[in-house]
């Protein structure tokens, strides 16, 4: 009678440690992680633009004068050294001195500044400008995809014939199983084996397996 209930004490101690292996497998450890696939994409854009302005230098008054030699056959222009003290005259019959007067204005648009230097042996009424601009946008595009990672439910169908190798080798038995995995945490089996090594009223039998992964 006591080895009865000792008997069926250790079976129910192994059916809670394979239960709460099952529960721990399931529900506490980490399977495949989600793939997780990231793209980068560079995007240039130019965008152009315009602006103009119109500006009125009669009132402007001459910062400084330049002297300046003029070849009035070929138009060669030639400007006073800085050293004033240089001889500068002209050396051919062609040549005639010319004093340039040199305004400077700062023009402020609407997407650009500009600082001007006009060299003018005449007088300057009217200035008419015309800025092109490129504006050069960088971005950067980051695309992620993210697949999930789903489990499968597998059945499995297995054959394992046995075979006796000492004394003499001799086909012994065979046992088929069907094992199915869930999401891949863990594996139930129930299957069925033919031995001939067994007594003669014995010699079928049939198992239930439980599998969890390590």
């Amino acid at each position: 009678m006591n080895n009865t209930i000792s008997l069926k004490i250790k079976y129910v101690v192994l059916f809670v440690v394979v239960l709460f292996g099952l529960v721990y497998v399931q529900f506490f450890t980490q399977g495949p992680e989600d793939k997780i696939e990231t793209k980068t994409t560079t995007i240039t854009k130019i965008i152009e633009k315009v602006d103009s302005a119109s500006v009125d230098l009669s009132e402007n008054k001459t910062t400084k004068t330049i002297p300046y030699l003029v070849d009035t056959v070929t138009n060669k222009v030639r400007k006073q050294p800085a050293k004033k003290d240089t001889d500068f005259q002209p050396k051919k019959a062609t040549e005639k001195k010319v004093v340039a007067q040199v305004f400077k204005e700062t023009f402020f648009l609407e997407n650009a500044k500009v600082e001007a230097t006009i060299v003018s042996p005449e007088r300057i009424f009217n200035l008419d400008l015309k800025v092109f601009t490129k504006d050069k946008i960088v971005t950067t595009k980051i695309d992620t995809k993210i697949t999930k990672y789903v489990a499968k439910n597998v059945l499995f169908l297995n054959v394992a014939p046995k075979f006796a190798i000492l004394p003499l080798p001799a086909f012994v038995g065979a046992e088929v199983s069907v094992d199915y995995t869930i999401n891949n945490k863990f594996r139930l089996g129930l299957g069925a084996e033919y031995n001939t090594l067994l007594p003669t009223t014995n010699k079928m039998l049939f198992n239930f397996k439980i599998g969890i992964p390590l």
